[in-house]
């Protein structure tokens, strides 16, 4: 996860295992996800990433990559998760 440092200093006065990063915005920054873009999408793993994830450099994985967006429609956070292909499982809810 990635978040603006000039935006979110504050954020280094707290201890996340008390207190999680989207309490954090809502509560002290007053900041909420009003729209999140997500991208999902089969990569080779990078040696280092392999590595990490017990897997050989070059196996196929899910690449899931993210923007939210807050109330005022401001880009807050990107996210780059990287889930093992083998142990990866997609569920969607849709509802009207």
């Amino acid at each position: 996860t990635y978040i603006s440092y000039n935006r979110f200093s504050s954020l280094l006065k707290y201890d996340l295992e008390i207190i999680s990063f989207y309490d954090y915005l809502f509560k002290k920054e007053h900041i909420f996800a009003a729209r999140v873009d997500e991208t999902l999408e089969i990569v080779p793993l990078y040696p280092d990433e392999a590595q990490l994830l017990g897997q050989k450099a070059g196996t196929p994985a899910f690449l899931l990559r993210a923007v939210s967006y807050d109330n005022g429609g401001r880009p807050f956070e990107m996210v780059k998760s990287i889930y093992r292909g083998d142990k990866f499982q997609f569920s969607i809810s849709l509802q009207k």
